[in-house]
């Protein structure tokens, strides 16, 4: 079965980023999950982080994971869309203790801007990641569309991509797969006894049999795992 797999970056990330998985290789992990399909391509949907003082080497990190990824080419590609970052004023979900609210309040007093008419607000950092989600629903309609396969297998979570799974499925005839490492599957996105329509688990096993190794070499020569992307040990 022809099968092409889009994973959505950041999704896949935050689900795994407090395991020792990080390192993961999509290809590997693609394979070791749909041992019988043909994977013909793996689409890889992200964007370039920014620094933020918690994170100084986030960014390189990342860095290190894109040229991982880069020697899959042309098997694995990579799309990337925006990452923003930005203060913004948002308002506080106050509890219903009275006492937790003075003292919230008292604390707010201290920056003027944080209230606003009686409705208080605290400034937050606020991150988004833009355009991953647009890009991998393009892919996927255009690729169904253009018959490039016969399954999608997509690594995601996002209730955004309901719509354009279900026109893959029951417009386009084309198989659908979800899969993830969250531990728990959105409801519309492979909902259970619909035509087409499949759900898949990412298990530690899975994750632990698809590491990139330690060491890489591409044009630009060796390079390592990032440092605190500790090898999963074995089982």
């Amino acid at each position: 079965m022809r099968t092409i797999v889009y994973i959505d970056g950041f999704n896949f990330y935050y689900s795994i980023r407090f395991t020792p998985y990080r390192w993961t290789d999509p290809l590997a992990l693609s394979r070791v999950m749909f041992p019988t399909f043909d994977i013909r391509k793996v689409k890889y949907f992200t964007a370039k982080v920014k620094p933020h003082p918690d994170d100084p080497d986030a960014r390189t990190r990342q860095s290190v994971y894109f040229r991982a990824l880069e020697t899959l080419s042309p098997t694995v590609e990579l799309f990337e869309g925006r990452f923003i970052r930005k203060r913004t004023p948002m308002a506080l979900d106050w509890p219903n203790d009275g006492r937790l609210r003075r003292a919230l309040l008292a604390l707010a007093l201290g920056e003027r801007r944080v209230l606003d008419h009686g409705n208080p607000k605290v400034r937050v950092i606020k991150t988004e990641e833009k355009g991953s989600d647009v890009n991998l629903a393009t892919h996927l309609v255009s690729d169904a569309y253009e018959d490039r396969f016969d399954a999608a297998a997509v690594l995601s979570n996002d209730g955004d991509l309901v719509y354009p799974l279900s026109f893959v499925r029951e417009k386009l005839g084309k198989q659908v797969i979800l899969f993830n490492a969250a531990g728990y599957r959105h409801p519309r996105l492979a909902p259970v006894g619909t035509p087409g329509s499949s759900y898949k688990r990412i298990r530690h096993g899975a994750l632990s049999a698809s590491q990139f190794p330690a060491q890489l070499t591409d044009a630009k020569g060796a390079f390592h795992r990032p440092d605190g992307w500790d090898q999963p040990k074995k089982r």
